[in-house]
């Protein structure tokens, strides 16, 4: 019962939380015995809340005795990324320039709606300081190790909060995704997380990085999860998800999109990568799902006008009355902030309308189908010393460009997409895929994504610790 009930998905807590078999302190406990087991290694949290969180445990046991269940997460541990306001805790966002501030007067809206449901707050997740990064190096609070490998990158900016889910130290996480922050660590670590549609979760209470890119995401051990997170999130804005209106009987029918020009480009994708791809496609097509070759002509640009907006907008965040913390952040955001502010702003409206074109072509290819397919980070992940990735071709991109190509794209239009596992490297370490929506179809994403980690068990993997 031990090792089922640190690895369980949310779902399967929940259940047995209600037949009675395991208590929330005996959630909390399995929770904090992995973290003291592990912690030091895999370094996941900037802080942990242990007293607190078996406080708030023994709480949640005894109301659940008196009949009184405050909502669906009732007495369930969960992580928060160090970029979200909790309420009566600092929120650092991962510098060490905010380690002294005033702890938060409340929560943020989408942690405050999961404390609402009854969730426990076990600890901040350690990340990329101010979510500037992919592989969660934070030169203040050390480096998130990924629990599939000695060294290994656990993906960013969202490090933190996967590492919690793969090592069984939360069963949900709160990430942030501006260029696939939630998506990258879910791809290189067997989990799941969901990139909503722009707007549809409050940003409300987090650092920004990009304000018109921005968005909080759920993060968790399966698909089924991110469901059950989303009902709660989507309260916290005026947006709502369309219903969905997939059948709830299997994959066969679906139409699913294949763009070859960026997201399946051989040329960028490892060896190991293409295998795992090639047997995915392969399995689709033999489960009755069509792939429709489509086309996205501009998107060789979009790279360029998502930096273009990323680098002016955090700029301009850390202006102002920020402005004087900048020689005390790190070695990463300090050039990148300095890029910013040299950004014209003829070169930044280009890139804004850049994202009507770009958001015109992905409608057009939804016409053909129901949604895209995609690689996640597109070859095993690397150790944190590797700067530089090589390509099958012998050209190379520096490791931010060559883990976040295929999440950004999303995010500079604004659709929603689902990061979930679809299988091992050559060397055992995970492999992801990518599925993107249209605009609010988040239910109907859920949905195809549910029924094909059912077909094909793509499902979360206990990693060897």
């Amino acid at each position: 019962m031990a090792n089922e009930l640190v690895f369980a998905d949310l779902t399967a807590l929940r259940d047995m939380l209600e037949r009675g078999d395991v208590s929330s302190v005996d959630a909390v406990q399995a929770c904090l015995g992995q973290i003291s087991t592990h912690g030091d290694r895999l370094n996941a949290f900037t802080e942990v809340f242990a007293d607190d969180a078996l406080t708030q445990a023994k709480n949640a046991d005894q109301m659940r005795g008196n009949g009184e269940v405050s909502g669906p997460l009732h007495g369930v541990p969960i992580a928060v990324k160090d970029l979200l306001d909790i309420a009566g805790r600092v929120n650092t966002g991962g510098t060490q320039c905010w380690k002294d501030a005033p702890p938060a007067v409340q929560s943020a809206p989408a942690v405050a709606a999961l404390e609402k449901a009854g969730a426990i707050v076990i600890g901040k997740a350690n990340l990329d300081e101010l979510a500037f990064g992919v592989a969660s190096q934070n030169e203040h609070f050390g480096f998130v190790n990924n629990p599939w490998g000695d060294n290994m990158i656990p993906g960013g900016s969202s490090g933190g909060s996967a590492v919690t889910l793969a090592a069984g130290m939360a069963y949900a996480a709160l990430g942030t995704d501006t260029g696939g922050s939630v998506r990258i660590p879910a791809a290189v670590t067997a989990t799941s997380a969901l990139k909503v549609t722009t707007g549809l979760i409050s940003t409300e209470g987090c650092f920004a990085v990009s304000g018109t890119l921005d968005s909080v995401g759920p993060m968790a051990r399966s698909v089924r999860d991110l469901e059950v997170l989303l009902d709660l999130l989507e309260q916290t804005s005026a947006l709502r998800t369309k219903p969905g209106k997939l059948a709830g009987n299997g994959v066969s029918g679906l139409r699913l999109g294949i763009e070859e020009q960026h997201f399946f480009n051989r040329s960028r994708m490892s060896a190991e990568c293409q295998t795992v791809m090639d047997s995915v496609l392969s399995d689709l097509e033999s489960a009755g799902i069509e792939l429709v070759p489509i086309k996205l002509p501009s998107i060789g640009y979009a790279e360029a006008a998502q930096k273009a907006i990323v680098l002016a907008e955090a700029a301009n965040y850390h202006s102002g009355r920020l402005r004087e913390f900048r020689p005390l952040y790190g070695s990463i955001i300090k050039p990148n902030l300095a890029l910013g502010d040299a950004v014209l702003a003829g070169d930044y409206l280009k890139a804004m309308d850049f994202r009507f074109v770009l958001a015109r072509e992905f409608a057009a290819a939804f016409e053909d189908v129901d949604f895209l397919v995609t690689p996640g980070v597109p070859f095993a992940p690397t150790t944190h010393d590797v700067e530089n990735y090589v390509w099958p071709d012998g050209s190379s991109d520096h490791i931010f460009d060559a883990v976040w190509r295929n999440f950004f794209p999303t995010n500079l239009v604004g659709l929603p997409s689902l990061a979930l596992p679809c299988g091992l490297s050559d060397v055992g370490t995970p492999i992801g895929l990518q599925l993107i929506a249209q605009p609010l179809c988040e239910r109907d994403l859920l949905a195809a994504g549910t029924a094909l980690t059912r077909e094909f068990s793509w499902q979360f993997r206990a990693p060897g610790m």
